[in-house]
């Protein structure tokens, strides 16, 4: 399971980079963070009381993630620091949700890792058949 949990990770972490590379990623941390507390204000039902921590949350990890970016890290080490970064949140998250939230908050996750996933092919494409016609 955890294997599973580490490809898929991967290859959302594959597409950020490949969006970023692509220009999509010009958004400021600020923009980014708002835009992703919009989205889980209405897929989470946040409270008025979490709005604030959700969105500093957001904030943070925004930046982090832009950081990461700019650090000049190799792909292989950039996908293991945006998944750390990632199981962080999620932990940091968990702090701040409700038992429910926290929940429709992981079905959250995985349902973008699967948008991805298939935005992206799972992979093929970026080297994930290499060799398997052989």
């Amino acid at each position: 399971m955890k294997k599973i949990e580490l490809i898929l990770m991967s290859i959302l972490s594959i597409g950020m980079i490949n969006i970023y590379a692509q220009g999509y990623g010009n958004f400021s941390p600020e923009l980014m963070a708002e835009r992703q507390t919009q989205r889980l204000t209405q897929e989470l039902d946040l409270t008025k009381g979490l709005i604030p921590q959700v969105q500093a949350l957001n904030e943070k990890y925004a930046q982090l993630m832009v950081d990461a970016r700019k650090s000049g890290l190799d792909r292989t080490d950039m996908i293991f620091k945006i998944k750390e970064l990632q199981e962080n949140k999620k932990k940091e998250m968990k702090l701040i949700l409700s038992k429910e939230q926290f929940k429709k908050y992981r079905k959250y996750l995985n349902q973008h890792q699967n948008n991805m996933q298939q935005r992206y092919g799972g992979g093929k494409g970026h080297g994930g058949d290499r060799g398997q016609n052989f």
